[in-house]
């Protein structure tokens, strides 16, 4: 088998990565084809036949040439990035559909224009490539839903397999004990389909009424608009949005153990996993009514994403009974 990972390198596709990696028997078998930039943050030492690929187009295309050459010795490729191989043409594809932007149609407005470029050219090549596959294999039940909707124009029969990866029941015991400082915090990055704004926009009509709760959020430098966002609802009306950068997975642990409820307004996810996290830490969730929160959790709040007057109004109910 090929396990083909050529761009997974941070977020929680990198966390889930890390533990299937950690799996394979050193004398595994397997052609591993992996993100270079994985190599300073885990160990893959103990891994034979690895083939590191660089994020640049060049090395990504040596990566399709490196791997269609192995059909006669792999005859099953494991996508673990999402998109099918161009050139492979072994008897098994199965492809780890991990990203329900490229099948749920979200508009790329919101996006800067690199990664609207960007994700408008891998949806086409999903589109283009995807009949090659054998299996997809998604992590929940709506995941699978829209999969099968989505692409059973392209082929009669599309076999879609639900498998999470990971164990959504066991529960974190917290070490030590650590003061509650923030009332909610929000574990994303600022991808435009994370719906950072209309949260803001939700704490700004919060302090209009006299409610200031804490707001911890994890966006890094590059996410320049939102950071100076925050900036203007802090001194202008008093929020108290706080911004802790990016984070590692152990420093987000902890962040868990300070804060009392996780708030969850994405629009678009395939598996939600801050919300099994959350849950794990025995947090109180107040999240967006949407299938995928559904798939893994049972919020204690939900509200319309799509209205900062909604959020607004499901914290303060929140805030109320809690």
């Amino acid at each position: 088998m090929i396990f083909y990972a050529p761009n997974v390198h941070i977020g929680g596709g990198f966390e889930l990565l890390k533990s299937l990696l950690a799996s394979f028997d050193e004398n595994s078998d397997v052609q591993f084809v992996l993100d270079h930039r994985i190599v300073s943050r885990i160990d893959i030492s103990s891994l034979q036949n690895v083939y590191l690929v660089k994020p640049d187009p060049i090395s990504r295309f040596k990566a399709e040439l490196f791997i269609s050459r192995l059909k006669h010795k792999h005859d099953k490729v494991f996508c673990f990035h999402g998109l099918p191989p161009v050139f492979y043409k072994g008897s098994e594809i199965i492809l780890f559909l991990q990203n329900r932007l490229y099948i749920s149609g979200f508009s790329v407005s919101g996006y800067n224009l690199k990664t609207a470029l960007r994700l408008t050219f891998e949806r086409l090549m999903f589109y283009v490539l995807c009949t090659k596959v054998t299996e997809f294999i998604v992590q929940s039940n709506s995941m699978k839903a829209q999969t099968e909707l989505n692409l059973k124009r392209l082929a009669s029969t599309v076999v879609v397999t639900v498998q999470p990866f990971i164990n959504q029941e066991t529960t974190k015991v917290p070490t030590g004990s650590l003061e509650k400082i923030y009332d909610f915090a929000y574990i994303a990055d600022g991808s435009a389909h994370k719906n950072h704004h209309r949260l803001f926009a939700a704490w700004r009509l919060l302090a209009e009424k006299g409610y200031y709760p804490t707001l911890l959020v994890t966006l890094s430098d590059d996410n320049t608009q939102l950071i100076q966002e925050i900036a203007q609802l802090n001194g202008e009306y008093g929020c108290n949005i706080i911004n802790v950068g990016y984070v590692s997975k152990d420093i987000i642990e902890k962040l868990y153990q300070q804060t009392t409820a996780l708030i969850y307004p994405s629009l678009v996810e395939s598996f939600g996993m801050p919300l099994i996290e959350a849950k794990q830490q025995g947090l109180a969730i107040v999240a967006a009514e949407l299938d995928y929160v559904r798939d893994v959790v049972t919020p204690n709040e939900t509200f319309n994403p799509h209205s900062s007057v909604s959020i607004s109004l499901c914290v303060l109910r929140y805030l109320v009974e809690a």
